[in-house]
């Protein structure tokens, strides 16, 4: 068998100041296209990743926003709550004063006694104060007259059932027990 021998064509030369031009234009071109494929190789999957954080940022981006909206309106819901329901806040903050709360229901009864029973915690974040209250009422229509206005005092303040009253000669004596609350 017969060996086949390929012979390159012969590249002219063009040679300056002792430089092969084609040669090195030849190589030159090589280098580039090999340098190309190499970089073209080694940045594609640093374009895919890119491209996949890319996708995930828009995500990211537009979950914030709607989130971002939603706070907006909660936030400007609970201000809207704080400025309508200051009162309520404020009441929940004041400590219950004696004074202040006969001097509250003496337009509607006579308070005689105000006995201090117990304090408890109440829902976690709360103090319920009891006090056993002795009064004296002229009439019945006074005693709905300070369980209807009692949601108008300062202090939040509930009054616990059973109301017991008691005949005496002019006046009518009634018993009950209050309850006060405020923030831990």
């Amino acid at each position: 068998m017969k060996k086949i021998k390929f012979k390159l064509p012969k590249l002219p030369t063009l040679m300056f100041m002792g430089i092969d031009i084609v040669k090195n234009f030849i190589f030159f071109t090589i280098f580039i296209i090999l340098s190309l494929i190499f970089l073209g190789v080694m940045a594609a999957p640093a374009i895919k990743y890119f491209k996949a954080k890319k996708y995930q940022s828009i995500e990211l981006k537009q979950t914030y926003n709607q989130k971002q909206e939603k706070y907006n309106q909660i936030l400007k819901e609970h201000n809207l709550l704080q400025i309508h329901e200051a009162r309520t806040i404020l009441s929940f903050n004041r400590e219950f004063d004696k004074k202040s709360f006969e001097n509250f229901a003496k337009k509607y009864i006579n308070i005689i006694n105000i006995k201090n029973m117990n304090i408890a915690v109440y829902k976690k974040n709360f103090i319920k104060k009891s006090y056993k209250v002795t009064a004296m009422i002229k009439s019945p229509k006074n005693l709905y007259d300070f369980l209807n206005n009692l949601d108008k005092y300062k202090n939040i303040l509930k009054i616990k059932l059973p109301i017991t009253i008691e005949n005496n000669s002019t006046k009518l004596e009634i018993k009950f027990t209050l309850e006060h609350y405020k923030v831990k």
